[in-house]
């Protein structure tokens, strides 16, 4: 195993990283989770922590000053529930759907949109006591203790110092109004909550840039699993050879089966063959169907002779054409002249040539 983790060198593929994510791997914080959601929690009572104190404080103050007029019993106190439980919701539903929403966006932030299944399928391994042991005691689970220790001490600390100050006036609230006890109770937990907040973002931030490294660490590949991949998804060299001989093979039939409908090869003579149709009523100059070189030229010259097609040769012509156009493409203007003297040639010396309509007017 040790050598295994050795020879994975090679960053993870897009395929590996996507197939991680089907069965539901992916790179997640839970620390950036829980910062997001403090902050979110810190914003909305920021804003709104005086609504939600007046709502509750109102309706504490009209049940105590009407609580010797209620008469108890069990409707009535069914009632009185009821109504607590409805003004309690009504007042941190708000909350509690801002908390829902906010740890929705923050997963979403980290890993995006994804739905799979992959991860509700019973792993029977799972029940195994020795696997089980291993995985208490795998280094992920070390690291996930090791941190939740760390960050518990962090906050015992921070929680501390926010505290320290304060100690002594929390000896002498005693002497104090209530308004006042109030007051200081809520800026008190306001500090600590904030400097709480502002730790956990730290940590958050710190522990994100950890599980991307564990988490692309995990998914490195060997040399050999990455050639394997490649094999897999682009196929095997051997098989791909075989198309691309099969696709040269139907390629060169193709051309062949266009010469025989061309009027004249051009020939360079030996390297190259351009065979030409000119069709006047389509086209308003001479097409190239066909060109090949060295072994596709002399099969071309051959496929030629065989159906009476005139071979020239004229190597400048020939290089031109096979260098400047593609089977299917009119012959540039520029060699519109040379082509025509050759054409107009055959048309006087080749009877066959001749029986073609009319190329020259």
């Amino acid at each position: 195993m040790a050598e295994d983790q050795f020879d994975k060198t090679e960053p993870a593929s897009p395929k590996r990283i996507q197939d991680a994510r089907n069965r539901g791997q992916v790179m997640k914080s839970r620390e950036v989770n829980t910062a997001f959601v403090l902050v979110t929690i810190l914003i909305y009572l920021y804003f709104n922590i005086s609504s939600i104190g007046n709502i509750i404080t109102s309706e504490v103050i009209y049940f105590l000053s009407n609580s010797f007029s209620i008469h108890l019993n069990y409707a009535s106190i069914v009632k009185i529930l009821y109504h607590l439980i409805y003004i309690v919701t009504f007042a941190i539903l708000p909350f509690i759907l801002i908390v829902f929403f906010a740890s929705i966006v923050s997963n979403l932030s980290q890993v995006g949109f994804l739905f799979t299944l992959e991860p509700l399928i019973p792993d029977f391994t799972r029940v195994d006591p020795i696997s089980g042991l291993k995985r208490f005691f795998s280094y992920q689970s070390v690291n996930e203790l090791f941190k939740s220790v760390f960050k518990f001490f962090v906050l015992i600390i921070v929680a501390y110092f926010t505290c320290a100050p304060y100690i002594k006036k929390i000896f002498i609230l005693q002497s104090i109004g209530p308004s006042y006890d109030l007051l200081f109770t809520f800026e008190l937990l306001y500090k600590l909550f904030f400097n709480i907040i502002l730790v956990m973002i730290i940590l958050s931030i710190i522990d994100f840039f950890i599980q991307k490294h564990q988490y692309n660490k995990g998914l490195m590949m060997s040399k050999q699993e990455v050639k394997d991949e490649a094999k897999q998804y682009e196929g095997n060299p051997q098989i791909k050879g075989r198309i691309r001989k099969m696709q040269k093979e139907i390629a060169r039939r193709k051309i062949l089966k266009e010469v025989k409908k061309a009027h004249v090869v051009i020939t360079n003579p030996t390297h190259f063959a351009v065979a030409i149709k000119y069709d006047n009523k389509k086209y308003n100059a001479p097409i190239v169907v066909a060109k090949g070189a060295d072994n596709l030229a002399f099969l071309i010259k051959k496929i030629a002779s065989e159906n009476d097609i005139p071979l020239v040769e004229n190597k400048f012509i020939a290089r031109m054409l096979y260098d400047m156009c593609e089977p299917g493409q009119l012959i540039p203007e520029s060699l519109y002249k040379a082509v025509a003297e050759i054409l107009a040639h055959l048309y006087l010396t080749n009877k066959k040539f001749k029986e073609i309509w009319g190329l020259v007017k």
